[in-house]
């Protein structure tokens, strides 16, 4: 009998034969497929994201795929990554900006005139034995000094900026003979709200400095007000200094009510406005004028 092979196969056996077969087939083929455009694009996502929780904000990792899911999903963490290197720049920059702030502030304060006025009043009191009042100064100074140096604090509560004002004057008292007070009214439930460093003391400084009250035995009198304001965009703290002297220069007033900038005139003002800029943003509002001397407001919104 001869043999070949119909002989063991009948159709239906060779139909299922060659069923198998190509379903082999397409089984590899879509294994390679998925390999290829689902499991190596995913594998690939999940190593990029895992560099990017690194750190590392520029992977150089191809995810390309044929689908769409993927391909938005890969779109979307590049998309990720340029705004995450933007913000990286802009927080550097607000870093370096308010690192230039402070020192720029810092060497303002820090003028020889101050504290060679404090010299030759311990001096004087030296010479006269006056050991309490010498003691009292050495104090306030070193309080003073203290304070100006906590520079890295963005931020103070409110009654510690208000007890270092209150230095200030007691100071300028003991070594000059210019009568000078601070009246406050502020309510006691605003201690503890926290304000920009020195963002009172730079208008009291820059009253005691500048502010011309007629004749030298006249009495410089500084009026701070602080009250929380409730408004659309939420709380604000107000805050209005004004001195009885004959108010801002109209060329100062007309500077300081622009953009701050490094090397106008009003430094110390305007480098108090580019740090607030960089504490609150644009929602930060002041307003510089004269009303019976120089009145200084500024509206600073609530931080937690």
């Amino acid at each position: 009998i001869q043999l070949d092979f119909f002989s063991y196969m009948n159709i239906p056996q060779l139909f299922l034969l060659i069923l198998t077969l190509i379903f082999f087939v397409s089984a590899l083929y879509l294994y390679f497929l998925m390999q290829k455009e689902l499991l190596t694009p995913l594998y690939r996502l999940v190593e990029k994201m895992h560099m990017i929780g690194q750190g590392n904000l520029e992977p150089q990792i191809d995810c390309r795929s044929h689908l769409q899911e993927i391909g938005m999903v890969d779109k979307t963490l590049d998309n990720m990554i340029v705004e995450l290197n933007e913000q990286k720049m802009i927080s550097y920059e607000q870093t370096i900006e308010k690192q230039k702030a402070q020192l720029q502030y810092l060497s303002s304060q820090l003028k020889p005139h101050f504290y060679l006025n404090g010299l030759k009043t311990l001096n004087a009191l030296a010479a006269n034995n006056e050991t309490k009042r010498i003691q009292a100064i050495v104090m306030r100074l070193s309080y003073h000094m203290r304070y100006i140096l906590q520079m890295e604090k963005d931020l103070v509560l409110l009654k510690d900026e208000i007890a270092y004002v209150n230095n200030y004057t007691e100071l300028q008292k003991e070594m000059t003979d210019r009568p000078l007070s601070v009246v406050w009214n502020v309510d006691e439930e605003l201690y503890d709200r926290m304000v920009p460093t020195l963002c009172l003391q730079t208008f009291v400084e820059n009253s005691f400095k500048y502010a011309k009250v007629g004749n030298a035995l006249a009495e410089l009198v500084v009026r701070i007000t602080i009250v929380e304001l409730e408004t659309e965009d939420g709380k604000f703290l107000s805050i209005s200094i004004m001195d009885n002297g004959d108010g801002y220069p109209e060329e100062i007033l007309k500077e300081i009510n622009k953009k701050e900038t490094e090397n106008s005139p009003g430094v110390g003002i305007n480098n108090l406005k580019r740090r607030c800029r960089i504490l609150y943003g644009d929602k930060i509002e002041y307003d510089f004028y004269n009303d019976g001397g120089a009145v200084s407001d500024l509206f600073l919104p609530e931080r937690q």
